[in-house]
């Protein structure tokens, strides 16, 4: 017979439970693609409120989310080059009139320089 084995959390220290509230509170408004801005707006928005924090409680915090969540917190950023190429491919579309010229163009140019 199996049983069910509880996922390991480890034991938060009494304020941090409070911080993982408003840590989820501000990932509900916001997305980040670094941890010193989500790490920065956490901290703001805990001063705000008046809530007691410390770098410690805030690592916890997001620790525990990161556990417990399905997806991460911090989402990476595309490579830029990726998206300048969809970019460039999307608004630089070519007619055979317009390649051809620019062939041309480009002969002229490469024999000039010969």
């Amino acid at each position: 017979m199996m049983t069910k084995t509880k996922p390991q959390h480890f034991s938060l220290e009494p304020g941090t439970r409070l911080i993982v509230r408003v840590l989820q509170d501000v990932l509900r408004t916001r997305t980040f693609t670094d941890y010193s801005d989500l790490v920065e707006t956490l901290k703001c928005r805990c001063a705000n409120l008046r809530i007691p924090y410390d770098s410690g409680r805030v690592c916890d915090a997001i620790d525990q989310l990161e556990r417990g969540g399905r997806t991460p917190i911090v989402a990476r950023p595309r490579p830029r080059r990726l998206v300048e190429r969809r970019c460039q491919a999307v608004n630089d579309i070519l007619t055979k009139a317009d390649a051809g010229r620019l062939a041309r163009e480009l002969l002229a140019r490469f024999r000039g320089a010969a």
